[in-house]
């Protein structure tokens, strides 16, 4: 499951293009420093308590983890992800000001520290509505 989620996402930031990425002001951002602890806290920790001699535990753990993994796919949980913690991203929460100057509230997962870019323009590519990913194209020299 890991290799194809790693599979999945590492597809899915190589296969961006410039027209895929949209310009947005950065207002504001703070880094969400407790979404992995949380994480660990609520979910991954308690799975370390089943006991994998006893077939009963072992189907217990495999409905516990395909529930959680439902629940996060479900609710787009995507910050919450062993690719980003590697690869060396951090989720920020920010305020955005697009084209129209409108503001936008949002999560970014970069690898920059952003808020050492406030009042900056970045590129960003839309995971969905509520989410976006800071990338950098090997050909966009501003982002270097």
């Amino acid at each position: 499951m890991t290799i194809i989620s790693w599979k999945i996402i590492s597809g899915f930031i190589k296969s961006t293009t410039k027209s895929q990425l949209r310009t947005y002001q950065i207002d504001r951002a703070e880094e969400k420093k407790d979404i992995s602890v949380e994480f660990i806290l609520s979910t991954a920790l308690p799975m370390i308590s089943f006991d994998f001699t006893i077939w009963s535990q072992v189907v217990l753990f495999l409905i516990f983890f395909i529930s959680i993994g439902i629940l996060s796919i479900r609710h787009n949980i995507f910050w919450i992800n062993i690719y980003f913690e590697i690869k060396g991203y951090r989720v920020f929460n920010t305020t955005l000001l697009n084209y129209e100057n409108k503001k936008i509230q949002t999560l970014v997962i970069s690898k920059q520290y952003l808020p050492n870019f406030i009042g900056t323009d970045i590129d960003l590519k839309s995971i969905n509505n509520q989410y976006y990913i800071h990338i950098y194209l090997s050909n966009d020299k501003r982002n270097s």
